[in-house]
């Protein structure tokens, strides 16, 4: 089983890319004996895309306002004028992307957390008695839910 060799060490990386140019060329020079030997017919040679590119800024410099030294007289037109702004009130519309109104009940996921044995925040631990919090805000916090805990009433589906 082969070793693992860390590439960290700068000279390690250089002589790992010399190793792989190398590699490459030895094989770019069998590629090239192999095309070497075969047919003419059978074989395409690659014109790369010098004419694909000058073709390309050929056309942009003519669209363009004939900054690359095209003639001045052709493409002069640029079409019929835009249409003029539709005038009056124009009706929105409901885009089908929005979110719905929120239901009265909320997700079933929350109800199934609301509904298991879990106790609210107001409940005190150990039956504490409200005169035995100091803050007045969390008392009247604690009895106001308490209250509110007993008018609650679930809705039945």
């Amino acid at each position: 089983m082969a070793s693992k060799v860390e590439i960290s060490d700068p000279m390690k990386m250089k002589l790992a890319n010399s190793m792989y140019r190398n590699m490459l060329n030895a094989h770019h020079t069998k590629a090239n004996a192999y095309v070497a030997t075969l047919p003419r017919n059978r074989v395409t040679q690659d014109q790369g895309i010098n004419k694909q590119l000058e073709s390309m800024i050929r056309q942009s410099s003519q669209i363009g306002g004939n900054g690359g030294g095209g003639s001045p007289g052709t493409n002069s037109v640029d079409g019929p004028p835009p249409p003029p702004p539709i005038l009056g009130h124009i009706p929105s519309q409901k885009l089908a992307s929005e979110i719905p109104p929120m239901r009265k009940e909320p997700p079933a996921a929350i109800q199934n957390a609301m509904m298991k044995d879990k106790k609210p925040f107001t409940y005190t631990p150990g039956g504490l008695d409200l005169a035995e919090i100091r803050s007045p805000r969390m008392a009247k916090r604690i009895s106001r839910n308490a209250h509110m805990e007993d008018r609650y009433e679930f809705p039945e589906d």
